[in-house]
């Protein structure tokens, strides 16, 4: 990775974080990646083996919209994730996966959002096409469904109103 107007003492390094960590830091900072495996807690112990002293995490609790396209494709990711042995809403099980890794809980908190319609279809509308072709997705969703979603959202992109309700969690722990 380059350097992209990095502050003095900040060093970005490509790792698969599910292992220890190649170098030891003061402050490590997840945001959306906890969702994405199958035991976060074990990865959060493999992290506190590489001793960051302040942990500071941030996932998903939920998403909601009035629209029913968006709600639909949020139960989509729901099933590809949950057949990956992956959970989506994590973050409202953020502060006890980090006390169970063996930190110390400073804080958790959960910050309600509200996001832009036509910025979360632009979004969904880039993913659809890699999610569908997930087996589990042929197996719950039929293939006129998918099509349709894929016009919608490219629709809502383009000229979409309101928002999608997203509540967000946030923890901060300490080595214990």
């Amino acid at each position: 990775l380059g350097s992209r107007d990095l502050e003095a003492g900040i060093e970005l390094v490509q790792h698969d974080v599910t292992t220890p960590l190649p170098v030891r830091g003061d402050v490590l900072v997840s945001r959306f990646l906890l969702t994405h495996l199958r035991d976060p807690v074990d990865t959060l112990r493999t992290w506190r083996m590489s001793s960051p002293t302040l942990l500071i995490l941030e996932e998903l609790v939920k998403m909601q919209s009035e629209l029913p396209v968006l709600s639909r494709y949020y139960e989509l990711v729901a099933l590809v994730q949950r057949a990956a042995g992956q959970d989506m809403h994590v973050g409202a099980r953020l502060g006890e996966l980090a006390v169970q890794a063996g930190f110390s809980l400073e804080s958790y908190c959960v910050q309600p959002l509200e996001l832009p319609v036509r910025a979360m279809a632009k979004l969904h509308a880039l993913n659809l096409p890699t999610l569908r072709t997930q087996a589990v997705v042929a197996q719950h969703f039929a293939t006129a469904e998918l099509d349709a979603m894929q016009r919608s959202l490219e629709q809502h992109a383009l000229e979409g109103s309101g928002v999608v309700r997203v509540d967000m969690a946030r923890c901060r722990a300490v080595l214990a």
